[in-house]
This record gives structure tokens, sequence and C-alpha cells, in this order.
């Protein structure tokens, strides 16, 4: 299962802002109508970054970025993602893609431990960068798939709602296939989590 990371256990740094109403931090305030924003004058791509900072190395598994509403100037459309497990001495390429420059979030999945993610402008709107929101989420292993019934005798005609439970309880968006023991059963269907 993929979760998000606290955002009250990270912070944002930022290699250009505009000012402190549009500061790296606004990326992790949950307020969709606030954004970080680079220098209005425009500036090198090279300072265009954006960090997100863990007190340790953490696992992350996805970086979601939101643009600003109306995807408008500084909207990332061409991107790199980088990584530091040295606290930002040094930093490695550990992906790269497009987003189209429209409203909602975008995703990339990546898998590294580090404890500074940073994403990095290669194109966007514009001499700028922007973003309103930006999350990084970690993989949680299953830990178990409980039935709720073992087993379930049926007549002809009866219909049954087969009920599991998965541990942790906040998995979601996945799929769970039946199967039956016996060769005889219809074809069971996948059903979503």
């Amino acid at each position: 299962m993929v979760e998000e990371i606290d955002v009250g256990i990270l912070t944002a740094t930022a290699g250009n802002e505009n000012s402190t109403s549009e500061a790296a931090s606004k990326v992790l305030d949950g307020d969709t109508s606030s954004i970080w924003h680079t220098d209005w004058d425009g500036s090198d791509r090279s300072e265009q970054w954006l960090n997100i900072h863990f007190s340790t190395p953490t696992e992350v598994n996805a970086y979601r970025y939101l643009p600003r509403s109306g995807a408008g100037n500084g909207t990332i459309t061409q991107y790199e993602l980088h990584a530091s497990t040295d606290n930002g001495a040094t930093y490695e390429k550990i992906a790269e893609g497009t987003w189209e420059a429209v409203d909602g979030w975008r995703s990339h999945p990546s898998e590294h431990d580090c404890n500074r993610p940073q994403l990095m402008p290669v194109n966007a709107r514009g001499n700028y960068s922007s973003a309103a929101e930006v999350r990084v989420y970690n993989l949680v292993d299953i830990s178990e798939i409980a039935m709720r019934d073992e087993s379930v005798e049926l007549s002809v005609g009866d219909t049954y709602t087969v009920c599991a439970d998965v541990y942790p309880t906040n998995y979601n968006d996945a799929a769970l296939i039946w199967t039956s023991s016996d060769p005889r059963s219809l074809p069971w269907t996948r059903m979503a989590l």
C-alpha cells in the first residue's frame, strides 16, 4: 500500500522563491490557493529546484505535484526527480518525465531511500516554476488478508457476498481476486478494495 508521508514531519526549500508569500513552505500547507513560485522576473532553471526534507532517510515510492490553479505560469511540464541520502551534499537523478499542463494532481512512481527528494523543472510555462502542493508517499506492506467466513454453503439460486479484511485497514486502490477450491464453481470476478 502506498501511504502519504505526514506533512508535519516534512519541510520544503527551494533554490529560488519570489517572496515569503510564495515560499517553498506553501507546497506543504494544505492550501491549494497558496503557491510556491520562483522570481517573477525569471531565473535560471538550475535555481528552480524544490526540495522536500525528512529528518531521516525514508523510502519514497511516489512523488505527487499539484500545479497552481488554472495551470498558469510556472506549471512544470517536464521534470527530473533527484534524490539525496547525505542531507543534500550530493544528488542523483532517479527519474524524469513529463506532465500535461492542466489542473489536477500529477504523479511519478519512484522507489528510493532518501532524505531529500528534489523536483528539478526542465520545462515549465514561462521562465518560472510553481506548485500549489507537493506530497511524497512510501510503501507499507499488506500484513494480512483475513476472510470473514472460511466457508459458505449455498443452494442453487442463493447469493452471498464474500468479504475479507485487509490489514493495515487503510489499504485501497488495489484489486483482490477471489478463487474457489471447487473446480466446478463459476469463475470469480475481480473486486476492488
